[in-house]
């Protein structure tokens, strides 16, 4: 990681949700990593928490699918223990407690529901199928 990434995670009090955070940084940076690791805590820390990616292009969002499916294998939400989440077709396959990443962009045939998933990474026109 670079240093301002650092400085922007751990002592800008956004990791900790103390404070918002608004940061630029040229093409290729690592934005994107500052984002990624603070919607990644909510989710993970939160099981009612939602992160909703929006990417101008479809390559972007199946790379960014792709990435954050590997990042999030093996890992579990926090949930406290006896409370379990909605029924939803994802307790069928035994992964309700795992963070489900789904994408949305032209010609993606998903009948996933917003209460079936964690983060949704789209394109823009995708945003207001995500709504209703």
């Amino acid at each position: 990681m670079y240093p301002w990434q650092l400085d922007c995670l751990l002592r800008s009090g956004a990791l900790d949700g103390e404070k918002n955070l608004v940061y630029t940084a040229p093409t290729g940076g690592g934005k994107s990593l500052v984002a990624d690791i603070l919607m990644l805590k909510k989710v993970i820390e939160d099981p009612d928490k939602k992160g909703l990616l929006v990417l101008p292009y479809v390559a972007l969002v199946q790379e960014k699918l792709r990435w954050l499916r590997k990042v999030v294998e093996c890992i579990k939400k926090v949930t406290a223990p006896g409370i379990g989440r909605r029924s939803s077709v994802w307790r069928k396959r035994g992964d309700e407690d795992a963070i489900r990443v789904v994408g949305f962009f032209g010609g993606s045939k998903s009948k996933t529901t917003w209460a079936d998933m964690d983060i949704a990474v789209c394109t823009i026109e995708m945003v207001c199928f995500l709504t209703y």
